[in-house]
């Protein structure tokens, strides 16, 4: 039975369960807090024991559960980066849930799934009156309501499956590398990729609007599988996938979404592109049923910079950032189009423009252990790192691979970090991750 035969399933022979819950037909509305945040509180419970599913429009009755389904107007208020964003004003690690909307006899359904906490249980960080408290962890009871954690048999299950969640991504990334599943791309498979990404750069240099400005300081990601297939995904599989990829660590995400309007199908595949000209902002992704990705993005302030110093600059910390946001996003992604865990995934993350330009401190808060960055020039036209590893192995090891790539970049720019910096690098990673910057 596959995914959506079996919420089908659910919906019409509704049953609660520690991994499924039940709300009538409502929609969301941010003014009624205690709703929204009676909400919240099912999520991180759900989040907390065995992830799930919440379905909206489906009401409880004294003699059971009643299919209603929602209005056009109320299904239309549910929104996945809209929810994601209330939600993790109260959960700390935050929580991406992904939404889906079923048609089942000319009924609509929400459902918001649920992904299970990975190594480190969701916290409730705020309050709200007779509906949330903090700081609790809330779980899914026996009783399959959503509660604060108590009994010390509810406390061991928990930490259980911490135990047995770290051990899974262990296991899976040693698996890979023990059974040789990181497959290397055949040139032929290399070849059909590279079409695809210089269909996409074609695309971005005809689109930019500060053509005229010479720019040329970008900063670019692409991702792809180990084997091609140019159908591999539809176009109905790609818009979900990219939406629960959206996630904003610092204010504006790697690959921004909205509200979808910017989004564009092509003929094998969704774009977007935002301009924003108040500060010469330009950010264009593009991902294909292939599975191939790409995102470019002009580098920050780079307009400023001309204006304000004749030497142009890369920054320490936007860099890492910016690797640590992109494979974040690659994990997601692919996980979101129900890529195996053991199948390779091939990263490339390159800088362009970058002869003769000078690696920097870009917090002027910060006092990383560097000597003076003068002498830390580049001296090519372009950096770029590429690695191919499981899905798997990416997501155990997302912060170390971060660095790992983010160390070789540096070293093109000719500085080697020292042990110390790159405990730091590591931290700053993680409290990225957390939203602690």
């Amino acid at each position: 039975m596959n995914q959506e035969d079996d919420l089908i399933q659910r919906i019409y022979h509704a049953f609660e369960s520690k991994d499924v819950d039940y709300k009538g037909p409502i929609k969301w509305d941010e003014g009624d807090k205690a709703l929204c945040c009676g909400i919240v509180k099912d999520i991180l419970a759900m989040a907390n024991t065995l992830g799930g599913n919440l379905i909206i429009g489906v009401a409880e009755s004294p003699t059971g559960y009643i299919p209603e389904g929602l209005t056009e107007e109320q299904a239309g208020t549910f929104e996945t980066s809209r929810i994601n964003r209330f939600v993790n004003r109260y959960a700390d690690p935050p929580i991406n849930v992904t939404l889906r909307k079923i048609l089942i006899d000319d009924k609509v359904f929400v459902v918001i799934q649920i992904p299970r906490f990975t190594t480190v249980p969701h916290i409730c960080v705020k309050d709200y009156p007779c509906v949330l408290s903090a700081p609790t962890l809330y779980v899914r009871t026996n009783n399959n309501e959503s509660a604060p954690l108590r009994s010390s048999d509810d406390f061991q299950q928990l930490i259980e499956q911490a135990v047995r969640n770290r051990a899974d991504l262990i296991l899976s990334s040693v698996q890979a590398i023990l059974s040789g599943t990181v497959t290397r791309p055949t040139p032929s498979t290399e070849k059909q990729y590279q079409k695809q990404f210089d269909s996409a750069v074609e695309q971005i240099r005809e689109s930019n609007p500060f053509k005229q400005k010479g720019y040329v300081q970008f900063r670019e990601a692409s991702f792809s599988l180990a084997t091609f297939d140019q159908t591999r995904f539809t176009l109905n599989q790609l818009r979900p996938a990219i939406r629960a990829s959206e996630i904003s660590f610092r204010g504006w995400p790697f690959v921004y979404v909205g509200s979808g309007d910017e989004i564009v199908s092509i003929q094998d595949g969704i774009e977007s592109l935002i301009i924003i000209p108040s500060r010469d902002a330009c950010d264009f992704w593009r991902l294909q049923t292939s599975g191939f990705f790409y995102q470019r993005a002009l580098r920050e302030k780079e307009s400023i910079q001309r204006c304000e110093t004749s030497q142009p600059v890369v920054g320490v910390l936007s860099t890492l950032y910016y690797i640590a946001e992109a494979l974040d996003c690659m994990v997601r992604l692919y996980e979101n189009l129900g890529v195996d865990g053991d199948e390779t995934i091939v990263a490339t993350i390159r800088l362009l423009g970058t002869k003769g330009t000078q690696l920097v401190v870009d917090t002027p808060s910060r006092r990383l252990p560097f000597a003076p960055f003068e002498r830390y020039i580049c001296q090519i036209d372009e950096v770029k790192e590429q690695a191919a590893l499981s899905l798997a192995t990416w997501k155990a090891s997302l912060v170390d691979k971060s660095v790992q790539i983010f160390q070789s970049i540096c070293l093109k720019f000719n500085w080697e970090a020292n042990n110390a910096t790159l405990s730091q690098f590591r931290k700053d990673v993680q409290d990225l991750y957390k939203r602690k910057l």
